[in-house]
């Protein structure tokens, strides 16, 4: 019996798309499908406040399963957390419990949430509170900024309050992936979060910037320059990472 696995598709809709939450999401994703190996019945969860998104996705993705069967899209209504007003609050508290209905009703054996932290600023709604203990709650984790910096991004109530929903859901997650072991460490302190039900995914680099040569059995001459650097003579560093202070450029 196949292992039915309902992937997130959160952080690929709204704007974490562009950023490296999105390109992770995306690779992980891509590197997955692409294992002719595993025999998982794989399914998709979309929103149709990104409907522009949402069809992208799914010509993307349309390799990888057999129709449309495998697309399930949830139904929202727009609202903005940042405002902190009763009504968006309403409207988020409803688009959750759709989107939860929706994946009890799919009742997959692993629910796979690639960005717990969408939903302040964008449509994405990812605090669910499912009922059904059979279904394995699985969450990526990019950082605990926030955490680490309190006073540039928790320094209003409406952030703060959110910053604690997204904690305590992490807590109740089964199973949790983080992009680097640093951020597995911080998970394990900050969360109290068992050793053993955590792992890290590092990235990877892309064929783009690294090429091999599989003619030579020496390591060294296996990787060659693409052309995108052949221009540059000195050695170089090169960060997937965004120009922010948090981000260590200044050293």
């Amino acid at each position: 019996m196949k292992y039915k696995i309902l992937f997130d598709l959160s952080s690929l809709q709204g704007e974490d798309r562009k950023r490296g939450i999105g390109r992770w999401a995306k690779n992980f994703l891509n590197s997955f499908l692409s294992q002719s190996k595993l025999d998982y019945d794989v399914h998709f969860l979309l929103s149709d406040l990104y409907l522009d998104q949402t069809q992208k996705i799914q010509y993307i993705l349309k390799e990888y399963v057999k129709g449309e069967s495998n697309f399930h899209v949830w139904s929202g209504i727009p609202f903005d957390l940042r405002t902190g007003s009763e009504i968006d609050k309403s409207y988020y508290a409803f688009n959750a419990e759709m989107k939860k209905n929706i994946v009890e009703h799919l009742s997959p054996d692993i629910f796979f949430n690639f960005h717990q932290a969408c939903g302040l600023g964008d449509y994405s709604v990812t605090h669910l509170k499912i009922n059904n203990k059979k279904i394995k709650q699985v969450s990526v984790v990019y950082d605990f900024i926030p955490n680490q910096y309190p006073k540039e991004f928790l320094g209003s109530k409406i952030a703060k309050d959110f910053n604690k929903s997204y904690l305590r859901e992490l807590k109740n997650q089964d199973y949790l992936v983080t992009i680097s072991e640093y951020t597995r460490q911080q998970a394990i302190k900050i969360l109290n979060y068992p050793e053993n039900s955590i792992i890290s995914v590092g990235t990877g680099i892309s064929s783009k910037f690294v090429k091999k040569d599989n003619t030579t059995h020496d390591k060294a001459k296996r990787e060659v320059k693409p052309k995108l650097f052949s221009k540059i003579k000195n050695p170089f560093l090169l960060s997937v990472g965004v120009f922010e202070w948090r981000i260590n450029f200044e050293s």
